[in-house]
């Protein structure tokens, strides 16, 4: 069950304004929380080898899993139940950080992407960095979480993300593994696309795109440190292996059906397939 209270709203400003390091699996969320903790943003006391905040995990998936078994929206009671446990955890992370925390804070968990209205709503000053990937280099790496339906959480997403783009295994000339990780992509960053068409949170998420990290670093941290309410020379670029940007062959035949899959939510997005060719090429949304 979800824990029940009063939400203090009133004498908890500085609860109200976490900021949020999301993306699907895979898109390099590491990276840039890294850069942001870098900067002075306080991400949690647990913190695991790919940044995850750890103390946000159980809260999160328990939200995650309850509203996506049901398949309907939240309802009045259970959306005063989802904000309290949001920030009671959250008080409690500040209350055991003390004097760690500087002058932001947040945290870094993927997954929070499922709970993403109910977040914005449970802290009213929230800001959402959302990471995204190409979703080819995305979906020909190894299964994440979210698409792994060994795991609990990627067993619901799966199922939820096939019903809801109204497909099936069969219909895509794909092996199993790269299917999941395409149907994962579009279902979780569709849902964000979806999400940011409502002018009242638009403001409150910044997609910004791990290819700009090599390519235009400069329009990367200027977008990031005005978002984060961080100098921009207090982001350090960080030494980058250039393989990692595009790590796949260009004859590679999953290419297709990823990208015929994923093609209308990542084109939202600026990204692209190279005209006569399989490699998937980058317009930066700093100069769309």
């Amino acid at each position: 069950m979800l824990a029940t209270g009063s939400v203090r709203r009133s004498s908890d400003h500085r609860l109200d304004a976490p900021v949020i390091f999301v993306g699907r699996g895979g898109s390099g969320t590491r990276l840039v929380s890294k850069i942001a903790m870098d900067a002075g943003v306080f991400l949690g006391t647990d913190i695991n080898p790919t940044n995850d905040s750890m103390e946000w995990r159980d809260p999160i998936y328990e939200i995650a899993l309850e509203k996506m078994a049901t398949g309907a929206p939240i309802d009045t009671r259970q959306a005063e139940d989802v904000e309290s446990t949001l920030r009671d955890c959250a008080r409690a992370i500040l209350d055991r950080a003390g004097g760690q925390v500087g002058a932001h804070w947040g945290w870094k968990l993927p997954e929070t992407m499922f709970i993403l209205p109910e977040v914005l709503h449970a802290f009213p000053n929230a800001r959402v960095v959302h990471l995204l990937r190409h979703p080819v280099t995305c979906c020909l790496r190894n299964r994440h979480v979210t698409s792994d339906p060994r795991h609990r959480v990627g067993a619901m997403v799966l199922k939820a993300a096939y019903h809801a783009l109204n497909i099936a295994p069969g219909d895509y000339d794909c092996d199993e593994a790269t299917l999941d990780n395409a149907v994962s992509w579009a279902y979780q960053v569709g849902a964000v696309a979806r999400l940011t068409r409502d002018p009242d949170i638009a403001g409150r998420v910044l997609s910004v795109c791990y290819e700009d990290i090599f390519d235009d670093w400069s329009g990367f941290a200027f977008r990031l440190s005005g978002f984060i309410g961080v100098g921009q020379e207090q982001l350090i670029r960080p030494i980058l292996d250039p393989a990692r940007r595009r790590a796949f062959d260009d004859d590679d035949p999953r290419i297709a059906p990823v990208w015929s899959l994923c093609k209308d939510i990542a084109q939202g997005f600026g990204y692209a397939l190279e005209t006569g060719a399989k490699a998937p090429s980058h317009r930066s949304l700093f100069n769309a």
